[in-house]
């Protein structure tokens, strides 16, 4: 019996490794990235790759209001979805009357905040992401 315990201990060791370079591996690859205050989450992730059905989302803290200029053109706010409560934002390029779908290549989004009461923060956050 005490002859298996190093065997154990090679198989366990050998696992670890294992599952070591396998999340090594299959890490994102996107660029580190950490947003300015008000935001608290960006999609698709800067500097990713995303398919063609692609939305861009924005999260930010409750008592803001935003805009977004993508490719250098800006989003109507009626073709922006909002979840109230939540500062989350949502749009959908394939359901916008203004813009044609997505094309393979390299996108810019640039959003725009304000408060939506009281004094003013403005602010902005440019990031670019790939469609294939």
């Amino acid at each position: 019996m005490p002859r298996r315990t190093p065997y154990i201990y090679l198989g366990l060791s050998l696992l670890l490794a294992a599952v070591v370079a396998g999340a090594i591996a299959l890490s994102p690859s996107g660029e580190e990235t950490s947003l300015p205050r008000p935001l608290t989450g960006v999609a698709p992730a800067p500097g990713t790759a995303d398919i063609l059905q692609a939305a861009i989302q924005v999260d930010i803290e409750v008592g803001y209001r935003i805009g977004l200029i993508v490719d250098g053109q800006p989003v109507p706010q009626s073709e922006l979805e909002f979840t109230e409560g939540v500062g989350h934002f949502e749009w959908i390029r394939d359901n916008s009357a203004t813009f044609t779908p997505w094309t393979p290549g390299t996108h810019t989004v640039e959003v725009l905040w304000d408060t939506v009461a009281g004094l003013p923060a403005k602010g902005s956050y440019t990031w670019s992401f790939r469609i294939q």
